[in-house]
């Protein structure tokens, strides 16, 4: 996979103690080829100090990139 350098800026957001919400742009400038930019946002529920669910949207900002992206996440700290 060719590498690339990647730039994020994002903001959170807590709701109450358990839920919470963040928003994200992501640029991608491959090695070789064309940049991507993208957005994102979602939900995220800690389930105790250690765990935490997630599901986000996004679309894509440039032609280069995905045009959308649903996805959920789970997180675990050790």
């Amino acid at each position: 996979m060719p590498s690339a350098r990647r730039q994020t800026v994002s903001f959170s957001y807590a709701l109450n103690d358990r839920w919470g919400t963040f928003y994200e742009f992501v640029n991608t400038f491959p090695e070789r080829g064309v940049s991507q930019h993208f957005f994102h946002s979602g939900v995220t529920y800690l389930v105790n100090r250690n765990t935490q669910f997630d599901i986000h949207f996004g679309f894509g900002l440039s032609r280069e990139a995905p045009d959308h992206l649903i996805a959920a996440g789970y997180s675990v700290r050790f």
